[in-house]
């Protein structure tokens, strides 16, 4: 549905336009349906479905990583002054900003441990 059909539903009943208003999501939703066409976006889907278990070690292995990582920031920076660290999780935030590298700087460890 076109945003001008919405606001013409909305001035005859306001009620309407927020009901309908959804479908605009649904659009979203077709790049799906036609993606199954593109064959290199069939390609990638062969090759994740088929390292499917590789993906999962690796996914489980960086959670792993940065949970550690967290807990050992955490108990090294948070009885230190002036410190960002101060509960596990904002010391979570920081790991995940770091690992994705991100890197805000919002939060930096001043410790040189």
């Amino acid at each position: 549905m076109s945003a001008g059909a919405v606001l013409w539903v909305h001035q005859i009943d306001p009620s309407i336009s927020n009901r309908i208003n959804w479908l605009r999501f649904a659009q979203a939703f077709q790049i799906l349906r036609i993606s199954h066409r593109f064959r290199p976006w069939r390609i990638m889907a062969s090759v994740i479905w088929n390292q499917r278990d590789h993906l999962a070690v690796a996914i489980y292995m960086c959670t792993l990583s940065l949970i550690f990582i967290t807990f050992t920031v955490y108990f090294i920076e948070h009885n230190q002054p002036n410190t960002d660290f101060t509960s596990i999780p904002k010391t979570l935030w920081w790991g995940i900003v770091s690992l994705l590298t991100i890197g805000y700087g919002d939060m930096v460890p001043t410790t040189t441990a």
